[in-house]
C-alpha cells in the first residue's frame, strides 16, 4: 500500500498494489482508493475496513468448506447404509 497526496506521487500510486490518494484530486486519478480529507485518519480507517473484510471473507470460506465436507459425509454415510442393507440401487 502506498499513500500519496500530490502530483509527484502519481507514478508510485499507479504502480502500487493498493494506492491511496489523500486530499488531492490529481493523485486520486492514479490511485485505486482516494480520500478527500487530508488526514491520516482515513488511511487507518481504510486499513481497518480492509482487515474486517478479509476476516469476514475467511470466515465465509471456512463455513463453505465445512458445509461441503458435512454434505459429502452425509452422502457417503447414506450410500454405505444402502449397500450394507443389500440395496445396490439397481432394480
Amino acid at each position: 500500500m502506498y499513500c500519496g497526496d500530490g502530483i509527484n506521487d502519481l507514478v508510485a500510486l499507479a504502480a502500487a498494489d493498493v494506492g491511496m490518494a489523500v486530499g488531492s484530486s490529481h493523485a486520486s486519478a492514479a490511485a485505486s482508493i482516494s480520500d478527500k480529507h487530508s488526514s491520516v485518519a482515513g488511511v487507518l480507517l481504510c486499513s481497518n475496513h480492509a482487515e474486517a473484510g478479509r476476516t469476514c471473507g475467511l470466515a465465509l470460506a471456512l463455513v463453505g468448506i465445512s458445509y461441503s465436507i458435512k454434505s459429502t459425509l452425509i452422502v457417503l454415510a447414506s450410500n454405505t447404509t444402502a449397500i450394507v442393507a443389500g440395496d445396490s440401487g439397481v432394480p
